[in-house]
């Protein structure tokens, strides 16, 4: 299967993803909870919906840009994202839904969501447009050596 079919499979499984997150994150009207249980919604839609739907909202334009890349590009980020992802899920659910008054700062799921979202979003565009020039100056130094070489060789 060619990158391009594996990233619009991504894709789709990131915005079904995304959706499921928007469906936590309004309970009420998907019929998950009670409209009277706000125990109900808090729970599903801060610790659950919140962070899957910042994670999943950050990665659809990474995997639309990595549509237009080759595919050096994209298995250089797929090694990324393998390890980034799975830290990010451990950190999330493992964090605080609130923290109590006494700490000056805290890290809860909302904070930890927010920044990892926008953490994996900048270190995947970096790493899309590093590869992309990396894999654009190979031509042009091959070509450059060969006019180097002496002409009787």
């Amino acid at each position: 299967m060619s990158h391009k079919k594996k990233i619009g499979l991504l894709f789709l499984l990131v915005f079904l993803v995304f959706f499921i997150g928007i469906m936590f994150m309004n309970t009420e009207k998907f019929g998950i909870c009670a409209p009277e249980s706000s125990i109900c919604q808090y729970k599903y839609s801060g610790k659950i919906g919140e962070p899957i739907v910042l994670l999943s909202f950050s990665t659809l334009p990474v995997l639309f840009l990595l549509l237009f890349t080759k595919q050096a590009v994209y298995e250089t980020w797929k090694k990324f994202a393998l390890i980034f992802i799975p830290i990010t899920i451990v950190w999330i659910f493992t964090a605080p839904s609130s923290c109590g008054g006494y700490l000056p700062m805290c890290i809860t799921k909302e904070l930890a969501s927010m920044f990892s979202a926008g953490l994996f979003f900048l270190i995947s565009l970096l790493i899309i447009i590093i590869k992309s020039i990396k894999l654009t100056e190979k031509p042009e130094q091959a070509e450059a050596e060969k006019s180097r070489q002496l002409p009787w060789r």
